[in-house]
């Protein structure tokens, strides 16, 4: 054990493995997400092929949703253990979680809007 572990009973644990590995897999779908937008409005600015713009609008969902997903868990991850006491909720923590799912439904949301608006209002 390192210098800081100790196993003592009642001790919060500062880190929690399933958090961390949450933690880890949202910013991957964030870094995910905001490269698609990015590339997105490169692609607007500069006239990317239709297919390419598919390509970016379908990436952007598919990250969107998966940053969604493990947001919420997150944040009900990170309830969970500070109500059984294994952990220590931080708002900043928690805080950047609920921000994560909501970047994520207004992605959601403009990727709907720009594919029904790229179909035309039918």
């Amino acid at each position: 054990m390192g210098k800081g572990a100790s196993m003592k009973p009642g001790r919060v644990d500062a880190k929690h493995l399933s958090l961390i590995l949450v933690k880890r897999i949202v910013l991957l779908f964030l870094a995910t997400c905001l490269f698609s937008l990015f590339y997105l409005v490169v692609g607007s600015l500069s006239s990317f092929l239709d297919e390419t713009q598919l390509l970016l609008l379908t990436a952007l969902r598919w990250s969107a949703f998966g940053l969604l997903a493990t947001a919420t868990a997150g944040v009900l991850l990170t309830l969970a253990l500070a109500l059984w006491g294994m952990h220590e909720a931080r708002a900043a923590g928690f805080l950047g979680y609920v921000l994560a799912s909501f970047f994520s439904a207004g992605c959601l949301a403009l990727v709907d809007a720009l594919t029904i608006l790229s179909r035309g209002l039918r």
